[in-house]
């Protein structure tokens, strides 16, 4: 295992008061995005790698394989080294795991080449020639095959350019099958063993139910729980951007109406009374408020209204009817409501 190491707000009258009213500022919302960061520091990684190694260097020489290789892997997989994948193939070797073994060893010797390590690369090399042969592999004859056809080994899509080539696999039993649109699955399983090919005849599929929906038609069919979630933050991002709209027109009546009284008892500034001078705080402060609500629930509505915009035409049961607001001033008094349900 190699080693690597705000500010208060004075009263300025009707004028200012009216002006910080209008034109509004809205609030930005900024997202950055930033390269995703490891879950630990780099040394940290090391360390629970070499860790990692050690241990799976001791089960390896207590033949308790299968431990050691999910050992080494993981290790592998945090410090990928030169010494851990060597290890790592003689485990997967020692498993029966030709056909990975084979793979891990040509990594290891390509490793040690680059890393000038003779005795590595004389190791990856001594047991690559040992596996030559011994490695067991399937080939895939398809018959009849279909556009829209798809080849699967365990679960895994071969694509027309692999059939009739031979592919090596581990020791084992390995399921082939074979499905397309409005056609009858098709299926074998196979048992490999060491030194031993097989080729596998796909027959020419029979129109028939289908039990299995190809793996092109997955992704559309994924598309739909996407759409329909959009589209419910959409409708909701529009109800609360509203209701954030009618607040801070709330705030906008109040705000006047608190300036309104602090001009009556204030003629000028020198002959304020502290009654006159609670009122003009009192506006400055919802003043703010009814900037920041407005700014934010239009910033909502947009991002709203592209979510609607940009997903499909029929609304989400959850959220299919348009929230109707509803703004009352009476004086100095006002109120904001929501009717509707979700």
């Amino acid at each position: 295992m190699e080693q690597s190491l705000h500010s208060n707000a004075s009263r300025k009258g009707t004028g200012a008061l009216r002006r910080r009213l209008g034109p509004l500022c809205l609030v930005a919302f900024v997202v950055t995005t930033a390269p995703v960061a490891r879950a630990a520091p780099a040394e940290t990684d090391r360390a629970f790698a070499q860790s990692l190694f050690e241990e799976g260097r001791r089960l390896m020489n207590e033949g308790d394989y299968e431990a050691a290789c999910d050992k080494l892997d993981e290790s592998q997989r945090l410090d990928a080294s030169g010494g851990t994948v060597l290890n790592l193939a003689l485990c997967r070797e020692q498993q029966g795991q030709l056909a990975t073994a084979s793979r891990l060893f040509k990594q290891a010797l390509s490793a040690a080449q680059r890393d000038e390590r003779a005795d590595r690369a004389q190791a990856a090399a001594s047991h690559l020639a040992a596996l030559e042969g011994r490695v067991p592999w399937i080939k895939l004859k398809v018959l009849g095959a279909r556009p829209d056809q798809e080849v699967l080994v365990d679960g895994v899509v071969v694509r027309e350019p692999a059939w009739g080539t031979k592919m090596s696999l581990d020791p084992g039993r390995h399921e082939v099958r074979a499905r397309a649109p409005g056609m009858r699955d098709w299926s074998q399983t196979v048992e490999l063993s060491p030194s031993v090919g097989v080729s596998v005849a796909v027959p020419a599929l029979q129109p028939g139910e289908q039990s299995v929906a190809p793996t092109a038609q997955r992704p559309a069919e994924a598309e739909h729980p996407a759409e329909s979630g959009n589209k419910t933050l959409g409708w909701v991002l529009g109800g609360a951007g509203l209701a954030a709209i009618g607040v801070g027109s709330v705030f906008g009546v109040q705000a006047l109406s608190k300036q309104r009284k602090s001009e009556d008892l204030c003629p000028t500034p020198a002959t304020c009374s502290a009654q006159g001078e609670e009122y003009s705080q009192q506006a400055n402060a919802a003043a703010w408020v009814a900037n920041i609500s407005i700014g934010a629930g239009l910033v909502a509505v947009g991002v709203g209204a592209y979510l609607l915009l940009t997903s499909s035409d029929a609304p989400p049961k959850a959220a299919s009817r348009v929230l109707p607001l509803r703004v009352e001033v009476a004086g100095d008094r006002a109120s904001v409501a929501i009717q509707g349900a979700f």
